[in-house]
C-alpha cells in the first residue's frame, strides 16, 4: 500500500434481513479489519426495527422507518469516524479471508475501489456491473460485462458501472459526492447515477482483480417484491432523466411498456402494474421530476 488505511468505518443498511446473519457479518468485517490491526467501527443502519445484541464497536442506527438505501448510507457515513467507508450489502457472505483481502488492497489515494463479485456457486456475477439506460443499451452492457473477468485493466471500463454491493472510499470522498449516493434514490439506481458523478468529478475507480467479494443478490427484496419493483422502475426513470432530460425519461416509460407487452405476450412475468405505477407518477409530472420516492408514496 501506498498510503496505509488508519481507520475503517463499515456502512451496512439493512431492512427485513436475518439478524443472526447480520451479527455474523458485523463480526466478520469487524475481525477482518483487527487481523491487520485496523482500527475498525460498523454503522449497522436498521431500516425497520429488529432487536439487534449488543456488541463492541457496532452502533446501531434505527428508529426512523425505512428511509431507503441512499438515506441509510448517508446516516451511516455522517455518524463515521474511520478515515476509509466501506459500504457492504447485508447480502454479502461472512467471509473474513474476502474481506481482509479487500482492506488490503485498497489505499487513500485510490479514488474508489470495487471487488469482483461472485454469487453462491462461485461463478462471476455481472449483472451488478450493467450500466445502462434503455433495454437495447443494457443488453450491449450485459453482454460486455460478461467479459469483465478476463480483463486485465484495473480501470471499470465506460460500459460498466460501480456495484452498491461492496464499495470503498474515503470518507471525503464520499462527503464529496453527497453521502455518497443521492437520495432521491429510494433504492436501486442510485449506484448508476453516483457512477455518473463520479466520472464526471475525474474521480478514478478501480476494479480490485485480485479481490472476490461473494454476494448473494436479491435476498433483502424477496419479501417486499412490489416496493423494489416500482423503486426499480423509478430509479431507472430517473437516471434516464438525469442522462437525457424529459425526452429520455419519455423514451423509458415507453421502453418499458413495449418490454412489458412483449413479455405478456409471450407469456413471461414482469412487474407490469409497478412499472405502471412508477410510469403514472412520471407522466402525471409531465416527464420532469416528480420528486423523491418516500415509503408513504410507496404504501398506496
Amino acid at each position: 500500500m501506498t498510503h496505509e488505511i488508519r481507520s475503517v468505518s463499515f456502512v451496512i443498511v439493512a431492512f427485513r434481513n436475518n439478524v443472526d446473519h447480520l451479527v455474523r457479518l458485523c463480526e466478520s468485517l469487524l475481525v477482518a479489519a483487527d487481523s491487520l490491526k485496523m482500527p475498525a467501527q460498523v454503522l449497522l443502519v436498521l431500516n425497520d426495527d429488529p432487536a439487534f445484541p449488543r456488541t463492541s464497536n457496532v452502533t446501531v442506527i434505527q428508529g426512523h422507518g425505512n428511509v431507503g438505501f441512499a438515506a441509510g448510507i448517508e446516516k451511516g457515513v455522517l455518524a463515521s469516524v474511520g478515515e476509509y467507508l466501506v459500504f457492504v450489502n447485508p447480502d454479502c457472505e461472512t467471509n473474513v479471508e474476502e474481506f481482509k483481502r479487500f482492506l488490503s488492497e485498497v489505499r487513500l489515494d485510490g479514488g474508489i475501489a470495487i471487488p469482483m463479485l461472485y454469487n453462491s456457486i462461485g461463478e462471476f456475477d455481472y449483472m451488478p456491473y450493467e450500466n445502462w439506460t434503455f433495454t437495447p443499451g443494457r443488453m450491449l452492457s450485459a453482454r460486455l460485462c460478461r467479459r469483465l473477468s478476463a480483463i486485465n485493466e484495473p480501470r471499470l471500463p465506460k460500459y460498466a458501472k460501480i456495484s452498491g454491493a461492496f464499495v470503498g472510499m474515503e470518507r471525503q470522498v464520499a462527503l464529496q459526492l453527497g453521502t455518497p449516493f443521492d437520495t432521491a434514490f429510494f433504492l436501486y439506481a442510485e449506484d448508476r447515477d453516483m457512477t455518473d458523478r463520479v466520472r464526471a468529478a475525474g474521480i478514478p475507480i478501480t476494479l480490485l482483480r485480485n479481490v472476490r467479494i461473494t454476494h448473494i443478490g436479491g435476498e433483502s427484496g424477496k419479501s417486499v417484491s412490489e416496493l423494489v419493483a416500482r423503486c426499480k422502475a423509478d430509479g431507472s426513470l430517473r437516471v434516464a432523466y438525469r442522462r437525457f432530460g424529459r425526452p429520455g425519461a419519455l423514451l423509458f416509460a415507453i421502453d418499458q411498456w413495449l418490454l412489458d407487452g412483449i413479455k405478456y405476450l409471450l407469456g413471461r412475468s414482469s412487474p407490469r402494474s409497478a412499472n405502471a405505477w412508477s410510469a403514472r407518477r412520471w407522466r402525471e409530472a409531465n416527464y420532469f421530476d416528480p420528486g423523491p420516492l418516500t415509503q408513504e408514496l410507496l404504501s398506496k
